[in-house]
Protein backbone atom coordinates (compact mmCIF):
# COMPACT_ATOMS: atom_id res chain seq x y z
CA UNK A 1 0.00 0.00 0.00
CA UNK A 2 2.83 2.41 0.81
CA UNK A 3 4.42 1.81 -2.61
CA UNK A 4 1.15 2.60 -4.40
CA UNK A 5 0.96 5.87 -2.46
CA UNK A 6 4.56 6.74 -3.39
CA UNK A 7 3.87 5.89 -7.03
CA UNK A 8 0.91 8.30 -7.10
CA UNK A 9 3.06 11.02 -5.56
CA UNK A 10 5.98 10.64 -7.92
CA UNK A 11 4.85 9.21 -11.21
CA UNK A 12 2.57 6.79 -12.92
CA UNK A 13 1.39 4.91 -9.81
CA UNK A 14 2.54 1.62 -11.33
CA UNK A 15 4.67 -1.15 -9.94
CA UNK A 16 8.14 -0.04 -8.81
CA UNK A 17 11.00 -1.03 -11.12
CA UNK A 18 14.20 -2.77 -10.04
CA UNK A 19 17.55 -1.31 -11.07
CA UNK A 20 18.25 -4.25 -13.39
CA UNK A 21 14.96 -3.73 -15.26
CA UNK A 22 15.59 0.01 -15.53
CA UNK A 23 19.10 -0.68 -16.85
CA UNK A 24 17.69 -2.97 -19.54
CA UNK A 25 15.11 -0.38 -20.60
CA UNK A 26 17.62 2.47 -20.65
CA UNK A 27 20.41 0.46 -22.27
CA UNK A 28 22.91 1.28 -19.53
CA UNK A 29 24.51 -0.56 -16.63
CA UNK A 30 22.95 -0.97 -13.21
CA UNK A 31 25.68 1.26 -11.83
CA UNK A 32 24.67 4.05 -14.22
CA UNK A 33 21.01 3.65 -13.18
CA UNK A 34 22.07 4.03 -9.55
CA UNK A 35 24.02 7.18 -10.47
CA UNK A 36 20.97 8.59 -12.26
CA UNK A 37 18.83 7.84 -9.20
CA UNK A 38 21.30 9.42 -6.79
CA UNK A 39 21.50 12.49 -9.06
CA UNK A 40 17.71 12.84 -8.94
CA UNK A 41 17.09 12.01 -12.60
CA UNK A 42 15.21 8.84 -11.61
CA UNK A 43 12.72 8.79 -8.74
CA UNK A 44 13.50 6.31 -5.98
CA UNK A 45 10.24 5.05 -4.48
CA UNK A 46 11.87 2.87 -1.86
CA UNK A 47 15.22 1.55 -0.69
CA UNK A 48 15.39 -2.02 0.58
CA UNK A 49 18.82 -2.47 2.10
CA UNK A 50 21.17 -1.42 -0.69
CA UNK A 51 18.60 -2.17 -3.41
CA UNK A 52 16.63 0.65 -5.01
CA UNK A 53 13.08 0.49 -6.30
CA UNK A 54 12.42 3.12 -8.94
CA UNK A 55 9.30 4.84 -10.18
CA UNK A 56 8.36 3.30 -13.55
CA UNK A 57 7.20 6.67 -14.89
CA UNK A 58 10.55 8.32 -14.21
CA UNK A 59 12.36 5.43 -15.93
CA UNK A 60 10.07 5.77 -18.95
CA UNK A 61 10.63 9.55 -19.12
CA UNK A 62 14.42 9.15 -19.05
CA UNK A 63 14.18 6.45 -21.74
CA UNK A 64 12.35 8.91 -24.03
CA UNK A 65 15.09 11.54 -23.79
CA UNK A 66 17.92 11.16 -26.28
CA UNK A 67 21.08 10.78 -24.23
CA UNK A 68 24.55 11.23 -25.67
CA UNK A 69 26.84 8.42 -24.69
CA UNK A 70 30.44 8.94 -23.76
CA UNK A 71 32.35 11.88 -22.48
CA UNK A 72 31.74 15.32 -23.99
CA UNK A 73 34.63 16.94 -25.84
CA UNK A 74 36.71 19.45 -23.95
CA UNK A 75 37.07 22.94 -25.39
CA UNK A 76 40.40 22.25 -27.07
CA UNK A 77 39.08 19.23 -28.99
CA UNK A 78 35.80 20.98 -29.86
CA UNK A 79 37.62 23.98 -31.37
CA UNK A 80 40.00 21.66 -33.22
CA UNK A 81 37.02 19.79 -34.71
CA UNK A 82 35.52 23.06 -35.93
CA UNK A 83 38.85 24.09 -37.42
CA UNK A 84 39.23 20.73 -39.21
CA UNK A 85 35.71 20.96 -40.60
CA UNK A 86 36.60 24.41 -41.91
CA UNK A 87 39.69 23.06 -43.67
CA UNK A 88 42.17 24.67 -41.29
CA UNK A 89 45.22 22.68 -40.23
CA UNK A 90 45.21 21.64 -36.60
CA UNK A 91 48.51 21.19 -34.79
CA UNK A 92 47.53 21.85 -31.18
CA UNK A 93 45.97 18.46 -30.35
CA UNK A 94 47.44 14.96 -30.35
CA UNK A 95 46.68 12.42 -33.08
CA UNK A 96 44.56 10.38 -30.63
CA UNK A 97 42.47 13.48 -29.83
CA UNK A 98 42.10 14.24 -33.53
CA UNK A 99 40.73 10.76 -34.22
CA UNK A 100 37.78 11.31 -31.86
Amino acid sequence: MALAHLGRCYGDGGVPVRVSAAAAELGVTGRQVTRLARAGELVVTREVGKALLLDAGSVHRVAQVHRHRGRPWNGEVAWAALAMLSGVGVDWISPSQASR
